[in-house]
């Protein structure tokens, strides 16, 4: 709703939130299955990785209006 409230169009929103996050999420699950069977000691690592992505994330799609 923070999105529509910037008075971004409902398409881009469903777009980045739909689409996008799906095949985000899909992927990184695929890799940290991979990840795991692979290399058994990145599960000591994945904290680490998940808050990498956190903030990756959250700087990726902070909106700032220009107008």
């Amino acid at each position: 709703m923070f999105l529509l409230d910037q008075k971004i169009d409902a398409t881009e929103v469903s777009f980045w939130t739909g689409i996008v996050c799906q095949g985000v999420s899909i992927g990184g699950s695929v890799l940290g299955g991979w990840l795991v069977t692979t290399f058994k000691y990145v599960a000591h690592y994945c904290h680490v990785l998940t808050i990498c992505l956190f903030l990756l994330y959250t700087n990726v799609f902070t909106y700032t209006d220009t107008d």
